[in-house]
Order: C-alpha cells, then sequence, then structure tokens
C-alpha cells in the first residue's frame, strides 16, 4: 500500500507516493493515528469534514 505525502513547506505538485511500510519505519506512530483517523472517518459516513479531519493530523517532517 502507497500512501501519498504532502511535504511541509513544499507545493502540491512536489507530493510523493511512499510505501507504507517505509513509513512504518520512519514515522509510524504518524501512520497509526492517519490509519486512525480514516476509519473513524469510514465509520461516519455522513462526515462533511472528512478533509478536515485528516488534515488535522499534518506533522512536520524533514523530507
Amino acid at each position: 500500500m502507497y500512501y501519498r505525502v504532502r511535504w511541509l513547506g513544499f507545493p502540491p505538485a512536489e507530493d510523493t507516493w511512499e510505501l507504507r511500510e517505509r513509513l512504518m519505519e520512519d514515522i509510524p506512530d504518524v501512520v497509526k493515528e492517519y490509519e486512525a483517523t480514516l476509519a473513524l472517518i469510514s465509520d461516519d459516513s455522513d462526515s462533511e469534514d472528512d478533509h478536515d479531519l485528516v488534515s488535522a493530523i499534518a506533522h512536520e517532517y524533514p523530507r
């Protein structure tokens, strides 16, 4: 599984696709928090703020 990563300080055109296993090696807490947030979103299909929930877990990590 791959996740699209938006890097802090870079425009969306610089997003990259990163392998989940690689992210779990470097930032496991962020991946787990993101996946927990996705589970909440899928449980609440009526939520209009899905994007805000996912955006709320953004963290600063060097590229």
